[in-house]
């Protein structure tokens, strides 16, 4: 350990001596518990603030993509598009959407087997399909578990009402989900009074 001795003396005063050592400053810190602002907190905040607006159009034919993107993005929804229903596949497991637009003719994997892939993935069973498509049957996509059936070319206004439904739906089973139950508060309320009698007690003894 480094350090230094200093001594002062005068005759007939006696001698001080200056001892100085170095000090080691320890800081304890939790290296399990994430710091306040770092960017693995951020990305998922705003990972999960973009999901909860986020739409996926499945769709082969590029032109149907970007006009569904466009018009959906003036809506304040963000759009990620698919030109395959392998890819959609995979993106739905990725970024879990609010939900999914979903054309029905489409080269290798059709949209009937991405919704029904969609369906019976435990994950993702709970995200609704709107089908969008040239093809009508209705019938076996409500079947098959699609929440709404759109025949192309698309009416925006139809279009526009149900991806808002869709979203108040979601902000509203989000809300209720964080909602604290009345009788918690009751109960906690009753725990306060009780202290508060308790703490009285006290005092007048």
């Amino acid at each position: 350990m480094k350090g230094q001795i200093n001594v002062e003396s005068e005759p007939g005063q006696g001698a001080i001596f200056t001892v100085q050592l170095p000090a080691q400053v320890v800081i304890e810190t939790n290296e399990s518990a994430p710091s306040e602002g770092t960017g693995d907190a951020s990305a998922t905040i705003s990972a999960t603030k973009t999901n909860l607006d986020t739409i996926l159009v499945i769709d082969d034919d590029p032109s149907v993509r970007d006009l569904m993107s466009r018009f959906l993005t003036k809506l304040d929804f963000h759009v990620v598009a698919a030109a395959n229903g392998e890819e959609g596949f995979r993106l739905a497991k990725q970024i879990r959407p609010l939900l999914i637009t979903l054309d029905v003719v489409m080269p290798e994997c059709d949209g009937w087997n991405v919704l029904n892939r969609l369906k019976s993935d435990s994950e993702l069973a709970e995200i609704p399909v709107i089908m969008v498509t040239v093809v009508d049957n209705e019938a076996r996509g409500l079947d098959l578990g699609a929440s709404n059936y759109l025949i192309k070319p698309v009416e925006r206004d139809r279009l526009a009402i149900l991806v808002e439904k869709h979203r108040v739906a979601r902000s509203s089973t989000i809300t209720d989900a964080n909602a604290v139950p009345l009788s918690y508060v009751a109960e906690g309320q009753a725990g306060r009074k009780s202290a508060g009698t308790r703490v009285s007690r006290t005092r007048r003894n």
